[in-house]
């Protein structure tokens, strides 16, 4: 006999998220190399300025959809994150999606 996996519930945040990075990084794309970070360390995404054809200019983005920010209004950011972000060789952006 052959056993069915048992599916899971996709969390309503995990979806928010996804639509939220996959709207940023196309934005991103248009000026800039986007290398998505597999691993949520507090940044999304690695990218590079786009100057005359060549990557320059290398900048960190943390995407967030409006609708997430919505539903953790009241809430901040994490001092531990905010020392992340800072200790990072180069800036790191928050960017929201209009979702």
């Amino acid at each position: 006999m052959i056993k069915m996996y048992e599916k899971k519930k996709l969390p309503g945040e995990t979806q928010l998220g996804d639509t939220g990075e996959t709207e940023i990084k196309s934005r991103l794309q248009r000026f800039s190399t986007v290398t998505k970070i597999e691993r949520d360390v507090g940044i999304d995404f690695y990218c590079e300025l786009i100057v005359d054809g060549f990557p320059t200019i290398p900048f960190y983005v943390q995407a967030k959809s409006s609708q997430h920010l919505d539903a953790q209004s009241g809430r901040s950011i994490k001092k531990s994150t905010i020392w992340y972000w800072l200790r990072r060789p180069h800036p790191v952006y928050i960017r929201l999606a209009a979702n």
